[in-house]
């Protein structure tokens, strides 16, 4: 694994090169941000990562992001997993009348345990990947690099703000506005 990703790194930097040589801009900045994103998981341990790594690296971003609270906030995590989770339901043509028959079901069962329930959202995931040919971890790393610009950590704190004056966080009075007890 470390080979491949030393090679695609080094690819991304020759064609960066190459490309800014040229003078066409945009294609040298996508490479040289694949460039980055192939030296952020040469960075982690074993050479391509592992999850408890990512999962720091995206906690200390939300508490720089959001201040300690909000980031800690295990109804406002649940929240934002839940929108994600949605929309990726939306892109792959749910209707919202499918989405509340799957809700349905599972609030007509027994609550499950979170443990358990995190190991069942990851293994479902990596499944629906699997299915649709998406690279997962490169998909995780290559958000992460997306949200972890300057002008982008501005639009999601003003988005937060935007849902909190909607009601839909965790301190913008959900639970007193109807939500779960």
């Amino acid at each position: 694994m470390r080979d491949v990703l030393t090679q695609c790194r080094d690819q991304f930097a020759f064609y960066a090169d190459e490309h800014r040589k040229a003078g066409k801009v945009e294609k040298a900045e996508t490479n040289e941000r694949f460039r980055a994103l192939a030296d952020r998981a040469l960075s982690q341990p074993g050479g391509g990562g592992d999850m408890g790594d990512f999962q720091s690296a995206v906690g200390a971003w939300m508490v720089e992001v959001f201040g300690e609270q909000i980031a800690m906030d295990p109804l406002e995590r649940i929240m934002r997993f839940l929108e994600e989770a949605l929309e990726l339901a939306q892109a792959e043509g749910m209707t919202a009348t499918e989405v509340g028959r799957v809700v349905d079901y599972v609030y007509g069962r027994p609550v499950g345990e979170t443990f358990q329930e995190v190991g069942g959202v990851l293994v479902t995931l990596a499944a629906f990947c699997f299915r649709r040919e998406v690279d997962l971890k490169a998909a995780a790393l290559t958000e992460f690099d997306r949200i972890d610009s300057p002008e982008m950590r501005k639009r999601i704190f003003d988005k937060q703000a935007f849902k909190r004056a909607q009601g839909l966080t965790s301190d913008g009075g959900f639970r007193a506005e109807g939500g779960a007890a």
